[in-house]
């Protein structure tokens, strides 16, 4: 009963092809091109121009689909530019994107405001110099950063974890397990979890906010926070 995941296979061949790149002319360059070649990009689309979640074999294609914005922009990339199985270019206007501004921050947000959805898909590509129709998703993820701060900022007075240099919402697990935590704006679902590694994740957007928060988390709770291989996954002061 384990999913097939349309984004996993993503990042999976996307992380094949930079190890495929850094050993050029190797049999790791080869082997990463061949899994990128044999890789069915179109069957994931279910006869339809958006991205199928994942399958199940005994249940079929997940009633989910990539249909705004979020971590899925490698996923389009990779499928849209492949040699074999390739989707119609048309699939990349095919989602929506979903506009909103959080204190002046303007965002093409992701449904759950988490910043993982902001930042998987720029650890391949460089969205710098990269405009769709006037949209630069690195500035997008910028501005989603910086809203993800305020929003923890503003709610401060509510949860001890919260303050101008601990924040960072992002999927992770949490006192109830794995949650997909968030800001505005999108759903913005929080209860006081905060997860180093969205800080981390942070440092190419907002380097210097990001950099205080890490050290100040760092030197504050290190005993608690930091291990034998680096950052926890996340914590929360209240429980």
């Amino acid at each position: 009963e384990s999913e097939a995941s349309s984004i996993d296979t993503a990042l999976c061949i996307a992380s094949a092809l930079v190890a495929g790149r850094y050993f050029k002319d190797t049999i790791i360059e080869k082997l990463a091109r061949s899994l990128y070649e044999r890789v069915e990009w179109d069957w994931m689309l279910n006869n339809s121009l958006l991205f199928c979640h994942g399958y199940k074999p005994e249940t079929g294609f997940l009633p989910y689909y990539w249909d705004t914005y979020s971590e899925h922009l490698i996923l389009q990339t990779l499928a849209i530019g492949a040699p074999y199985h390739a989707a119609p270019a048309a699939c990349w206007r095919e989602w929506v994107r979903l506009e909103d501004t959080y204190e002046e921050l303007p965002v093409i947000y992701a449904h759950s405001g988490a910043l993982f959805t902001y930042q998987f898909s720029h650890i391949f590509i460089d969205f710098r110099a990269l405009e769709d129709e006037g949209k630069n998703y690195f500035e997008n993820s910028r501005s989603a950063t910086l809203a993800n701060r305020r929003f923890c900022m503003n709610n401060r007075a509510v949860y001890k974890s919260y303050s101008e240099t601990i924040w960072g919402l992002t999927a992770s697990l949490g006192p109830r397990g794995y949650k997909a935590y968030g800001a505005k704006p999108g759903r913005g679902f929080h209860d006081g979890t905060v997860a180093p590694y969205a800080l981390l994740c942070a440092l190419p957007f907002a380097g210097p906010e990001a950099l205080t928060s890490i050290r100040y988390i760092y030197e504050t709770y290190k005993d608690k926070v930091y291990g034998r291989c680096g950052f926890r996954d996340a914590f929360n002061l209240d429980q």
